[in-house]
């Protein structure tokens, strides 16, 4: 899976600061609704999806679940990366 994100922020200090956190709470919010879905097809969706369609629909959700919690791990520490180099805009 490849994507892109062009996030713009100039010179500023304050503007690639608040693209940290911006990234920072996304990412989170992410990876948040991915532990909410997962969590929802461990406990529900075998009492409504059997046999081969559920399992091929566990299967696809969970490979878009793992994604989202690794975008997470990633936007913590790019986001620290764009405080400091913000610092050394300054």
């Amino acid at each position: 899976m490849a994507g892109s994100c062009v996030i713009e922020v100039g010179g500023s200090p304050s503007a690639i600061r608040s693209a940290a956190e911006w990234l920072r709470h996304k990412a989170e919010a992410a990876a948040h609704e991915a532990d909410v879905i997962d969590g929802i097809i461990a406990t529900s969706s075998y009492s409504y999806w059997q046999g081969r369609a559920g399992d091929a629909f566990n299967e696809l959700v969970g490979q878009m679940v793992a994604p989202a919690r690794e975008v997470a791990d990633f936007a913590g520490p790019f986001a620290e990366t764009l405080h400091v180099f913000a610092g050394k805009v300054e």
